[in-house]
C-alpha cells in the first residue's frame, strides 16, 4: 500500500468526480482511474461504484475512508516530526553546568534557545565539574558548561572555551575591604575557603599552583561543597574565597568582591560533549550556548568593589 493511493482515494471520496479529483491532484483523469483500480485490486474490494452520471462510495469505501484520513494525518505528522528533528527543532537535551556560578549564563542560553526552538525540552543539572564530567561520560547529560579539565580524555570534545577573571569574595568588614584590588602575594597567611575536591578536583590545585609560584602556600581553613556554602562562611567572617566575575549576583548580604592582580586568577570554562558527532538537536543547542557566551555582557572591571544589594 502506498500513501499516494490513500491520497487519491480520499480526494476522490471528497470530490465524487474523477475529473475534479484529478485536477486537484495535478494528474490526468485516466491516471487517477488507473490508480484507484490498482488500489482496489490490492485491497481486494471495490471502493467506489461508478456509472456515467455519478461516483459513489461503496459501504466498504465508507468504512475505510475515516481510517485512510487518519493514516494520512499520522503520516503528515511523522514527516513534520522528522523534519523538525533533522533541523534540531524538536527533541530533548540534558544540560549540565557549574552550580550555581553559571546560572546567569544558563538563563541567557535558555532564552536564546527557546526563541528559536520552542519545542525542544531542556533538562538541567547543577553540579561541580567532577560530577558533570562523570555524568557526561556515562551519558546522563548531553552537554556541560564547566571548568576546563587539565587533561582532555579522548571521549570528550570541547566546542568552546572562555576565560573569566576570578575575584576575591570577602566580608565587608575584612581588612582588605577598603581596597579595590590586592596583589596575589598578599593572600599569604589569609584564611581561605576552598571548594571541595569532591566537587571540583582542579579548583584547589589551580590556586595552590599560583601561590606556589608566588613563593608561599595557601592557608585553606575550610572546604565547602558548593559556592553558596563558601559565600555563607565568608559572610560570617570565616575567610575569603575566589568567585568567578560572572557570579557576583550570588553575593549574600555583607559580602563584597575585590580584584586580585600579579597574577590575576582566571577561571577557564568549556562547553563539552562526549562526542564530536552531534545529533541535530544537540548541535543547535551547542550553537545557542556559544551565542549566549559570546554575547554575554562582560563583568564590571575587577578593580571596582561589588557589594551585594
Amino acid at each position: 500500500m502506498e500513501l499516494r493511493h490513500l491520497r487519491y482515494f480520499v480526494e476522490l471520496a471528497d470530490q465524487m468526480h474523477f475529473g475534479r479529483a484529478a485536477e486537484r491532484l495535478f494528474i490526468v483523469q485516466p491516471a487517477l482511474s488507473k490508480q484507484i483500480a490498482s488500489f482496489e485490486r490490492e485491497l481486494g474490494v471495490q471502493l467506489f461504484s461508478r456509472n456515467r452520471r455519478k461516483v459513489e462510495l461503496t459501504p466498504v469505501g465508507e468504512a475505510l475512508l475515516p481510517k485512510a484520513r487518519e493514516i494520512l494525518h499520522d503520516a503528515a505528522e511523522m514527516m513534520e516530526t522528522a523534519r523538525r528533528v533533522a533541523a534540531g527543532d524538536s527533541g530533548a537535551v540534558e544540560f549540565g553546568f557549574i552550580a550555581p556560578a553559571c546560572l546567569a549564563y544558563v538563563a541567557r542560553v535558555l532564552r536564546i534557545h527557546s526563541q528559536s526552538h520552542p519545542s525542544v525540552t531542556v533538562g538541567l543539572t547543577e553540579a561541580g565539574t567532577s560530577r558533570l564530567l562523570e555524568d557526561l561520560e556515562h551519558g546522563r547529560i548531553d552537554l556541560a558548561l564547566c571548568r576546563t579539565p587539565k587533561s582532555m580524555p579522548p571521549w570528550l570534545t570541547s566546542h568552546m572555551t572562555i576565560e573569566e577573571p576570578a575575584l576575591l569574595a570577602i566580608s565587608e568588614d575584612h581588612p582588605f575591604a577598603t581596597e579595590l584590588a590586592i596583589p596575589f602575594a598578599r593572600l599569604e597567611g589569609e584564611p581561605l575557603i576552598q571548594i571541595s575536591q569532591r566537587t571540583d578536583a582542579d579548583n584547589g590545585d589551580y590556586y595552590a599552583a599560583l601561590a606556589h609560584e608566588a613563593g608561599f602556600d595557601l592557608s585553606v581553613t575550610h572546604e565547602a561543597d558548593h559556592l553558596h556554602m563558601a559565600l555563607a562562611l565568608v559572610a560570617h567572617g570565616l575567610g575569603a574565597t575566589f568567585v568567578p566575575a560572572f557570579a557576583k549576583s550570588l553575593l549574600p548580604h555583607g559580602v563584597i568582591t575585590i580584584g586580585v592582580t600579579d597574577p590575576t586568577p582566571v577561571l577557564q570554562m568549556s562547553v563539552l560533549t562526549r562526542q564530536a558527532s552531534l545529533t541535530p538537536v544537540m548541535s543547535e543547542f551547542v550553537n545557542s550556548v556559544q551565542t549566549a557566551l559570546k554575547n554575554q555582557a562582560r563583568p564590571e572591571d575587577t578593580a571596582t568593589r561589588n557589594k551585594a544589594v
